[in-house]
Protein backbone atom coordinates (compact mmCIF):
# COMPACT_ATOMS: atom_id res chain seq x y z
CA UNK A 1 0.00 0.00 0.00
CA UNK A 2 2.69 2.48 1.00
CA UNK A 3 6.29 2.28 2.07
CA UNK A 4 8.37 4.52 4.24
CA UNK A 5 11.93 5.26 3.19
CA UNK A 6 14.85 6.17 5.43
CA UNK A 7 18.59 6.44 5.04
CA UNK A 8 19.12 5.14 8.57
CA UNK A 9 16.50 2.45 9.26
CA UNK A 10 15.03 -0.39 7.23
CA UNK A 11 11.50 -0.02 5.90
CA UNK A 12 10.15 -2.46 8.51
CA UNK A 13 11.97 -0.66 11.33
CA UNK A 14 10.46 2.63 10.15
CA UNK A 15 7.03 1.01 9.87
CA UNK A 16 7.33 -0.43 13.38
CA UNK A 17 8.50 2.93 14.73
CA UNK A 18 5.53 4.62 13.07
CA UNK A 19 2.96 2.10 14.31
CA UNK A 20 4.31 1.61 17.83
CA UNK A 21 5.53 5.10 18.68
CA UNK A 22 4.32 7.85 16.36
CA UNK A 23 0.68 6.73 16.07
CA UNK A 24 0.15 6.24 19.84
CA UNK A 25 1.73 9.63 20.59
CA UNK A 26 -0.40 11.19 17.87
CA UNK A 27 -3.57 9.74 19.40
CA UNK A 28 -2.56 10.90 22.90
CA UNK A 29 -2.01 14.41 21.58
CA UNK A 30 -5.31 14.24 19.68
CA UNK A 31 -7.23 13.17 22.79
CA UNK A 32 -5.50 15.69 25.06
CA UNK A 33 -7.23 18.69 23.44
CA UNK A 34 -10.56 17.10 22.55
CA UNK A 35 -13.41 19.66 22.79
CA UNK A 36 -16.50 18.90 24.88
CA UNK A 37 -19.28 19.96 22.48
CA UNK A 38 -20.22 17.87 19.44
CA UNK A 39 -19.98 20.76 16.97
CA UNK A 40 -16.47 21.60 18.08
CA UNK A 41 -15.53 17.90 18.08
CA UNK A 42 -16.58 17.52 14.44
CA UNK A 43 -14.45 20.51 13.47
CA UNK A 44 -11.57 19.20 15.60
CA UNK A 45 -11.69 15.75 13.97
CA UNK A 46 -11.77 17.36 10.50
CA UNK A 47 -8.74 19.49 11.40
CA UNK A 48 -6.79 16.43 12.51
CA UNK A 49 -7.74 14.51 9.38
CA UNK A 50 -6.65 17.47 7.25
CA UNK A 51 -3.38 17.94 9.15
CA UNK A 52 -2.54 14.23 8.92
CA UNK A 53 -3.34 14.12 5.19
CA UNK A 54 -1.28 17.27 4.58
CA UNK A 55 1.68 15.79 6.48
CA UNK A 56 1.47 12.60 4.44
CA UNK A 57 1.17 14.59 1.21
CA UNK A 58 4.36 16.49 2.13
CA UNK A 59 6.11 13.22 3.00
CA UNK A 60 5.16 11.80 -0.39
CA UNK A 61 5.44 14.79 -2.71
CA UNK A 62 8.37 16.80 -1.36
CA UNK A 63 10.28 14.81 1.24
CA UNK A 64 10.06 11.50 -0.69
CA UNK A 65 9.77 9.58 2.58
CA UNK A 66 6.51 7.82 1.67
CA UNK A 67 5.93 5.90 -1.54
CA UNK A 68 2.44 4.74 -2.52
CA UNK A 69 2.09 1.26 -4.05
CA UNK A 70 -0.61 -1.10 -5.38
CA UNK A 71 -3.20 1.56 -6.15
CA UNK A 72 -2.88 3.30 -2.79
CA UNK A 73 -3.17 7.08 -2.85
CA UNK A 74 -3.82 10.00 -0.55
CA UNK A 75 -7.58 9.41 -0.79
CA UNK A 76 -7.18 5.98 0.82
CA UNK A 77 -4.97 7.52 3.49
CA UNK A 78 -7.71 10.03 4.26
CA UNK A 79 -10.10 7.07 4.72
CA UNK A 80 -7.62 5.57 7.20
CA UNK A 81 -7.38 8.88 9.09
CA UNK A 82 -11.18 9.17 9.21
CA UNK A 83 -11.32 5.64 10.66
CA UNK A 84 -8.49 6.26 13.09
CA UNK A 85 -9.80 9.49 14.58
CA UNK A 86 -13.50 8.61 14.66
CA UNK A 87 -12.96 5.09 16.02
CA UNK A 88 -10.70 6.54 18.71
CA UNK A 89 -13.60 8.74 19.82
CA UNK A 90 -16.03 5.84 19.60
CA UNK A 91 -13.71 3.66 21.68
CA UNK A 92 -14.14 6.01 24.63
CA UNK A 93 -17.91 5.33 24.78
CA UNK A 94 -18.62 2.10 22.84
CA UNK A 95 -15.47 0.04 23.18
CA UNK A 96 -16.73 -3.23 21.69
CA UNK A 97 -18.40 -1.54 18.71
CA UNK A 98 -15.18 0.35 17.97
CA UNK A 99 -13.18 -2.90 17.97
CA UNK A 100 -15.68 -4.66 15.70
CA UNK A 101 -15.67 -1.75 13.23
CA UNK A 102 -11.88 -1.58 13.38
CA UNK A 103 -11.48 -5.28 12.55
CA UNK A 104 -14.08 -5.01 9.80
CA UNK A 105 -12.42 -2.01 8.11
CA UNK A 106 -9.00 -3.67 8.42
CA UNK A 107 -10.38 -6.84 6.81
CA UNK A 108 -11.86 -4.71 3.99
CA UNK A 109 -8.50 -3.05 3.29
CA UNK A 110 -6.74 -6.45 3.29
CA UNK A 111 -9.27 -7.76 0.73
CA UNK A 112 -9.39 -4.61 -1.44
CA UNK A 113 -5.60 -4.37 -1.75
CA UNK A 114 -4.86 -8.14 -1.75
CA UNK A 115 -2.39 -7.84 1.12
CA UNK A 116 -0.34 -11.04 1.59
CA UNK A 117 -0.50 -11.08 5.40
CA UNK A 118 1.40 -14.38 5.93
CA UNK A 119 4.20 -13.41 3.56
CA UNK A 120 4.54 -9.98 5.17
CA UNK A 121 4.74 -11.48 8.66
CA UNK A 122 7.44 -13.95 7.58
CA UNK A 123 9.45 -11.16 5.95
CA UNK A 124 9.06 -9.02 9.05
CA UNK A 125 10.30 -11.83 11.35
CA UNK A 126 13.34 -12.41 9.11
CA UNK A 127 14.22 -8.75 9.12
CA UNK A 128 13.87 -8.45 12.89
CA UNK A 129 16.37 -11.28 13.36
CA UNK A 130 18.87 -9.48 11.10
CA UNK A 131 18.68 -6.13 12.89
CA UNK A 132 22.04 -5.37 14.49
CA UNK A 133 22.51 -4.89 18.22
CA UNK A 134 23.33 -1.23 17.68
CA UNK A 135 20.08 -0.67 15.82
CA UNK A 136 18.18 -2.43 18.62
CA UNK A 137 19.76 -0.08 21.14
CA UNK A 138 18.72 2.92 19.03
CA UNK A 139 15.16 1.62 18.80
CA UNK A 140 15.10 1.03 22.56
CA UNK A 141 16.33 4.57 23.18
CA UNK A 142 13.68 6.00 20.87
CA UNK A 143 11.04 3.89 22.61
CA UNK A 144 12.16 5.08 26.04
CA UNK A 145 12.23 8.74 24.99
CA UNK A 146 8.81 8.56 23.32
CA UNK A 147 7.38 6.75 26.36
CA UNK A 148 8.68 9.51 28.62
CA UNK A 149 7.12 12.12 26.32
CA UNK A 150 3.81 10.22 26.36
CA UNK A 151 3.91 10.05 30.17
CA UNK A 152 4.62 13.78 30.42
CA UNK A 153 1.73 14.56 28.07
CA UNK A 154 -0.54 12.18 30.00
CA UNK A 155 0.44 13.66 33.38
CA UNK A 156 -0.20 17.18 32.08
CA UNK A 157 -3.62 16.17 30.76
CA UNK A 158 -4.52 14.43 34.03
CA UNK A 159 -3.32 17.42 36.06
CA UNK A 160 -5.50 19.79 34.01
CA UNK A 161 -8.51 17.48 34.45
CA UNK A 162 -7.85 17.23 38.20
CA UNK A 163 -7.71 21.02 38.49
CA UNK A 164 -10.99 21.34 36.58
CA UNK A 165 -12.69 18.73 38.77
CA UNK A 166 -11.58 20.19 42.08
CA UNK A 167 -11.77 23.91 41.34
CA UNK A 168 -15.13 24.85 42.82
Amino acid sequence: MWEFTSRILSKNAVRTFHLCIINPLLILLYLSKLPKTNGKRILYVCQWIGLSAFTEWLGNKYLHMITFRNGWNLGWSICIYINMYTLTLLMRKRFLLAWVLSFFTTWCYVKIFHIPVKKNMQEYKRELSVVSGRMRINLHLVTIVSTIIAIIIGVNVLEKKRKRLFSY
